[in-house]
């Protein structure tokens, strides 16, 4: 039988749950498996500095190059860094007040669009999309006051934006 490893670095916060559920992902792929073996190697980032890079540092933001030179196989991407590199279309999912809710955002990113989104990234890299998450929220505004809608904002206000 033929084994394949994927090397899967966790960096996205919050780290204890992306690593659960890269765990459930590998305990699904070792019970599903019949012609081929897969095997997933789940690191953190130190965890990967240490057995790979000599314990050299390794952040965040290193995880897209290493995943475009194929040193590693899976990892999180923030869509602002895959917008920068690959695709600026996932700028759009920069923009605030976009979504009404989580089931508007799961329609689009889970729809055509999602889809259009990922294949695009993957026509223009060795990076391939596979779905998107929003554990953070799918897109914060940081603000010192509470604001729901631009309108009232003075032009002062807008432009510090």
């Amino acid at each position: 039988m033929k084994t394949t490893t994927i090397r899967w670095v966790i960096a996205h916060e919050p780290l204890d749950l992306f690593l659960r559920a890269a765990e459930d992902f590998q305990t699904f792929l070792n019970e599903a498996q019949s012609v081929e073996k897969i095997e997933v190697e789940v690191m953190t980032l130190s965890q990967y500095s240490a057995k790979y890079k000599n314990d050299e540092t390794v952040t965040k933001h290193d995880l897209l190059d290493l995943m475009e030179s194929g040193e590693i196989e899976m990892s999180q991407m923030y869509t602002t860094w895959l917008a920068e590199n690959y695709n600026h279309d996932m700028l759009a999912l920069e923009l605030p007040f976009l979504f009404e809710n989580h089931e508007h955002a799961t329609r689009v990113l889970e729809g055509e669009v999602g889809e259009y989104l990922l294949d695009k990234t993957t026509e223009n890299s060795n990076v391939r999309g596979m779905a998107f998450t929003y554990s953070g929220g799918f897109r914060n505004v940081l603000s010192n006051k509470k604001v729901s809608t631009l309108k009232g904002l003075t032009d002062e206000d807008q432009n510090q934006s």
